[in-house]
């Protein structure tokens, strides 16, 4: 029995030694380029590609530019020009990117792709691409953005839809105003600042903040994971965060406003003289107000219910757990 308790041993010792060094060849392996290490020690020392690729076009009857890019980062930017400029520059380490860009009646597609011919790669394929769109500072039409991944800015435009569906990467704008914009991403960050106009934003995992957000009739915005922030507010809004705080800073309160929260801290920050009527429940958490209430519902550690001056704007509050606080500016 002792020699076999020893055999077991043995071969128990000489299966772990061989699965470490198994791991340990296959992170080298992959640490030093892979199967593209293994090509390029044979065909010569790797060098990145340079791409400058640009094509124009005439800005007169587009009314529509639509955009589809992959692992690019997009940059909308509004110049004194006539014509549309579409430019993807940057480097990759293997495949020529593709660009198609062309005009559909009214409407300009452009679409980018990585490009590998093919070629099945593993270890690392550097890419360090961006995708600049130069406008015309008055374009005043619509927007649509598809990115699988990829960061995208947008400059001080003014146009009539905007639509932008993502499946990672952040969304940044700087004093861009859309009448309607639909944002849809599942992993990403969208920070918009001097926002302006009416908003659907659905966001699975990242946070939603809107700095300075004005000319606002109607706001929705849905997180699962992460955290809803607006500042110098303006309009109805319709605010919902799975888990997650939910911030709201209003610049004029004339408005209605619902917000929903499942785990995380619900503040509203009002103007002194803001008058509504109120009505807040948590099933676990306080709740806390600078305004004087006075009582038409129930009142008592999980429950206000009342009216601060007349009750034309209306607010209301749900949480499941966490604190709920309405202060005054």
């Amino acid at each position: 029995m002792f020699n076999n308790f020893n055999m077991k041993k043995f071969a128990a010792y000489t299966a772990m030694t061989m699965i470490a060094s198994f791991v340990i060849s296959a992170l080298i392996f992959f640490s030093t380029g892979g199967v593209n290490s293994v090509v390029n020690n044979v065909n010569g020392p790797k060098q990145n590609i340079n791409i400058d690729i640009e094509k124009v076009f005439d800005a007169v009857g587009i009314n529509n530019i639509s955009v589809d890019t992959s692992s690019t980062d997009v940059h909308f930017i509004p110049e004194n020009r006539k014509d549309i400029k579409v430019h993807l520059i940057g480097y990759v380490s293997s495949g020529e990117p593709e660009l198609r860009a062309e005009q559909n009646g009214e409407e300009l597609d452009v679409y980018t792709r990585n490009n590998n011919n093919g070629v099945i790669t593993i270890g690392f394929n550097i890419s360090n691409l961006k995708l600049n769109i130069y406008v015309p500072s008055d374009y005043s039409k619509d927007l649509k953005i598809r990115t699988s991944s990829g960061v995208v800015e947008l400059g001080k435009l003014n146009v009539e839809n905007f639509t932008y569906d993502a499946s990672s990467g952040d969304l940044k704008g700087e004093d861009f105003t859309s009448k309607s914009s639909r944002i849809k991403t599942s992993s990403g960050v969208v920070k918009l600042n001097g926002f302006g106009g009416d908003l659907e934003l659905k966001t699975s995992s990242g946070d939603a903040v809107i700095e300075y957000a004005k000319e606002s009739t109607s706001t929705n915005i849905i997180t699962s994971s992460g955290e809803i922030k607006l500042r110098n507010f303006t309009g109805d809004l319709n605010g919902r965060a799975q888990s997650g705080d939910i911030e709201v800073d209003y610049a004029v309160f004339k408005n209605k406003v619902y917000m929903k929260s499942s785990s995380g801290l619900v503040e509203l920050m009002l103007p002194t003289d803001s008058e509504f009527g109120i009505k807040v429940n948590t099933s676990s958490g306080d709740i806390r107000t600078d305004f004087s209430v006075a009582q038409s519902g129930k009142i008592d550690e999980d429950n206000l219910e009342g009216t601060v001056g007349n009750n034309s704007n209306q607010i209301e509050i749900n949480t499941s757990s966490g604190d709920v606080r309405v202060r005054k500016k």
